[in-house]
Parts: structure tokens; C-alpha cells; sequence
């Protein structure tokens, strides 16, 4: 599918090492644009039967002022497919621990933003989805419809599992954004009042569940907005590091 992106960019694998026990490494497809941006680094991660090529109406926005990232998982889209246990906590456990491996292997030890999109299959189908690309993507309804096909044609991995996987509680992060039609969303409300963790909720409005394409101004303005407050803190870390060094030592000068 070719990427209506103005931001520059590259794709390449990313090698995160056997993960999943396997015949070879497992490898990560990784789209990373601006590189070289000084904001806080973003990572995108797609939802079930996705790949990182639907995030093409929030890579430009997202990216203009720091590095932007958007995966595949592994056993997904163009990613390595390697077999995950048939055990749903086990399989999961070695999802995070691939992702854990990647964000090592690519950014170190530096903080970032996680964006994710819920684990739930395409429900509205690739019509539904070619409109709201029709501007950014040439022939949206076909090269959608093409894209979703590529991208799970190939003997199911991750997506066998998903499908099996019981619901799990999400953890909590700074700023979570929701679509008005999601209806766990009530339950979330209730379940975090009892964490001790700073828990922030916007809901988006007149979304479904594709609520980054439904409604793209302001899943970027919410996105971007995280990302300043953590740019922020980092900021101010940095000057009291600086504020709190003892002075040289008198004998020293």
C-alpha cells in the first residue's frame, strides 16, 4: 500500500532475538519517521487483524516534532510469525516481552509515549475503513481492502491466540483515550478509581472503534498533548539534576 506521507520515513526489521522459541530470530517491521526529532519518541501500536500501515492519518501530525515509530506485531502484518504457545497467559507474556525487547533494542533507555489501539477484530470491514482513508491512501477501497488481506493471508500466528485469549484488566496510563460508543468504558471508570496510579480519561465523541481515523484532529491533539506533558517533565528533571550539582570544589580550581 503506498503511504500518503509527507513525513520522511524508512521501514526496515528489527531484529529482538528468539522471544518465541523458535527455528530463527523473531524480527519486528518498523516504521520510523522523523528519526532525528528531538520531542519525546512516540510508538504506535496497531490493533487486531492490523498492521502499523493504518496509523497513515497520524504519522505527519504526530511526527512533526519528534521520532515516530509504528510496529507490527510479531505474528502480524509483515512481522516474523513464529509459533506462540497455545497457552493464552503464556503467549501473552511473550507478546510483552517482544515488545519489551524491541523498545530496548531501538530506544534504549529512553522514555516514550505508547500508543495503542484495542486488541478487536475490524468488525465494520474494509469499506468502512476506505472511506475514512480516501484522502490519504490512492484507491483507498482497494489498496485498503489489499493491504488488510496481505497483512493476514499468511498462516496465523498471534492472531489464533488473540482469539482465544480471555479479557485481561488494561493497565493504566497518564492519558487514555476513548470513543463514546465503547462499552467498556464504564467499567474502566469504575475499576480505576481503586488504583493508586494517576489515571486520566478523555472520551472522544461521535467515534467508533477506529476513533484515531474517525476522528483524527483530536486523537492527535490528545496524543501530542501527552506527549508535551512528558517532554515537560523531563524538561524540569533535567533543570533540577542541574540545580541540585554541588559546586566545584575550591581546591580543585
Amino acid at each position: 500500500m503506498s503511504m500518503g506521507i509527507t513525513s520522511e520515513y524508512d521501514v526496515n526489521y528489527v531484529n529482538i532475538g528468539r522471544c518465541v522459541e523458535d527455528n530463527a530470530d523473531n524480527l519486528i517491521w518498523t516504521l520510523t519517521a522523523n528519526k532525528h526529532g528531538k520531542g519525546t519518541p512516540v510508538v504506535l501500536i496497531h490493533g487486531f487483524l492490523s498492521a502499523l500501515g493504518l496509523w497513515v492519518l497520524n504519522l505527519d501530525e504526530l511526527a512533526q516534532n519528534r521520532p515516530v515509530y509504528a510496529i507490527d506485531l510479531l505474528g502480524c502484518g509483515s512481522s516474523g510469525r513464529p509459533t506462540f504457545s497455545s497457552d493464552a497467559v503464556e503467549a501473552e507474556r511473550k507478546m510483552v516481552k517482544s515488545i519489551e525487547a524491541w523498545v530496548t533494542k531501538v530506544l534504549g533507555s529512553k522514555a516514550s509515549v505508547l500508543v495503542g489501539q484495542r486488541a478487536k477484530t475490524i468488525a465494520k470491514g474494509s469499506e468502512y475503513l476506505s472511506q475514512k482513508f480516501s484522502g490519504a491512501v490512492e484507491e483507498a477501497h482497494e489498496n485498503i481492502s489489499q493491504y488488510l488481506y496481505c497483512c493476514n493471508e499468511q498462516s496465523p500466528t498471534w492472531e489464533v491466540v488473540s482469539m482465544c485469549q480471555t479479557p485481561h484488566r488494561e493497565p493504566p496510563s497518564s492519558t487514555r483515550a476513548r470513543n463514546s460508543d465503547n462499552f467498556h468504558l464504564r467499567s474502566e471508570l469504575v475499576d480505576f478509581q481503586f488504583l493508586n496510579k494517576e489515571v486520566f480519561i478523555q472520551v472522544i465523541g461521535g467515534a467508533g472503534h477506529h476513533v484515531y481515523a474517525d476522528k483524527v484532529n483530536k486523537f492527535n491533539e490528545l496524543v501530542l498533548g501527552a506527549c508535551m506533558e512528558t517532554d515537560n517533565r523531563k524538561s524540569a528533571a533535567a533543570t533540577a539534576r542541574v540545580g541540585h550539582r554541588s559546586p566545584p570544589n575550591a581546591s580543585a580550581l
